[in-house]
């Protein structure tokens, strides 16, 4: 699982904001990371539902559930 820093640069993988840059604001536990999309909200998710913005420059948003 990857770990981020606060300040760190992510993509948001799942959930409405799916596709939208966010940064790290604080990890309140390990591999929960509380985050501020670019469109204000701010949001917690697992490491596993955010990745890092050079993962999210060859991956195509959008598809299927």
């Amino acid at each position: 699982m990857t770990h981020f820093s606060v300040g760190d640069r992510v993509i948001i993988r799942y959930g409405k904001h799916r596709g939208q840059e966010a940064s790290i604001l604080k990890s309140p536990e390990p591999h929960v990371y509380k985050v501020k999309a670019v469109d204000g909200f701010i949001l917690y998710y697992s490491g596993k539902g955010l990745k890092t913005e050079k993962e999210g420059a060859s991956t195509a948003v959008g598809g299927t559930r």
